[in-house]
């Protein structure tokens, strides 16, 4: 489950739990969260859920978002992160499922060989280059490492293309065109990304490129 956990002056005035999928939060109250402050824009902030985490993005608002204190447009979440709103600080919180439990050590006997602890396997780290070969942007490259870059026009189509520990995934942020990925559109899941593949937005055309570096 994921919260904002909402702060003025250092003090808890509201909480807020992440239960859909868009969560747009303003001074007006048709909003899905009001904050009733001059400080924030009619509607100022939106949350958007990507997989099991969350994006936050800026609404053209008057005084910006930031996150731990740098200016940002959109960002991922990670839990604990602050994102200021106006006067507002909104404390983003992920509560990860539990396990069973804790399990209790059992004694070793004497001459008894200790239990091998588990080896925990070193992530690959994987970096991504994305080639526009048509398109408004034909020619442009970009690479990605880590976060998201973002591909399309918004109120026609918007895609996204965001770095997870599994892999490179595509997924539609908005708009009526879905993005494609080698002529199969893209739908709420989204759609892992390999070494190779074209992704279409709208009129954009993008040939992505994956490599490891380990």
């Amino acid at each position: 489950m994921e919260k904002l956990v909402v702060l003025l002056n250092k003090e808890i005035v509201d909480e807020l739990v992440l239960d859909k999928g868009e969560v747009v939060l303003g001074r007006e109250s048709g909003n899905d969260f009001q904050l009733n402050d001059s400080s924030v824009s009619r509607r100022h902030v939106k949350f958007t859920r990507i997989m099991s985490d969350f994006l936050v993005e800026d609404l053209g608002s008057t005084n910006g978002i930031s996150l731990n204190g740098k200016a940002v447009s959109k960002q991922m979440l990670k839990s604990g992160d602050i994102i200021k709103v106006g006067k507002f600080r909104l404390r983003y919180l992920k509560e990860e499922p539990s396990g069973d439990g804790p399990v209790e050590s059992q004694p070793v006997q004497e001459g008894a060989k200790a239990p091998a602890k588990a080896v925990k396997q070193k992530a690959v780290s994987r970096k991504a280059t994305l080639h526009f070969v048509s398109g408004p942007d034909e020619g442009r490259v970009e690479e990605l490492r880590k976060g998201l870059f973002t591909i399309g026009r918004p109120g026609e189509g918007v895609g996204t293309v965001t770095s997870r520990a599994a892999g490179f995934f595509l997924l539609h942020l908005g708009g009526e065109l879905h993005p494609k990925v080698n002529g199969v559109a893209v739908e709420g899941g989204g759609a892992q990304l390999s070494d190779g593949d074209l992704i279409e937005v709208g009129e954009h055309r993008v040939r992505i490129s994956i490599q490891s570096d380990g």
